[in-house]
């Protein structure tokens, strides 16, 4: 059980400003996956842990692939640890998943654009969603996903 004073503390930023910017790789928050906001951290233009909120992601286009239909291409250099997109799309829980697979609308499109993102919990973005559905599957994967917090 955890003291009360540290179930407060939970995501509270403690970084410094250094360099003009804080909240770095360093950054206990960011190394939890708890993206920063103004109630957690008091260094609002200068914290680079809020990338979801200021849509900071790599620059993309979507492309159609000879194999695979359309795919996510990125249009600049990507470094090992960069946080490519946002994947987006509806919750839905186990029972509304098996619905929908088993229509034949989902199986005439022969794609899937359901992930997991919890037991009993998943993202559908077949019909809204962004461009982080055309990310494809490979088999040589170079990127991977993790799910983030916003307190």
């Amino acid at each position: 059980m955890e003291s009360k004073s540290k179930q407060m503390n939970l995501g509270f930023c403690h970084c410094t400003l250094m360099n003009e910017n804080c909240c770095d790789e360093k950054c206990e928050n960011r190394l939890s996956k708890i993206e920063c906001d103004d109630s957690i951290c008091h260094w609002t233009n200068q914290c680079t842990n809020r990338r979801f909120q200021k849509r900071e992601w790599c620059k993309c286009e979507i492309r159609k692939t000879k194999k695979k239909g359309f795919g996510l291409f990125s249009l600049q250099k990507i470094k090992c640890g960069d946080f490519v997109t946002e994947y987006v799309g509806e919750i839905i829980d186990m029972e509304e998943c098996q619905k929908r697979l088993k229509k034949t609308e989902y199986q005439r499109r022969n794609k899937c654009y359901i992930i997991e993102l919890e037991k009993n919990l998943f993202i559908d973005a077949t019909k809204k969603g962004n461009i982080g559905r055309f990310v494809n599957h490979s088999c040589d994967p170079n990127c991977q996903t993790s799910k983030w917090f916003r307190l």
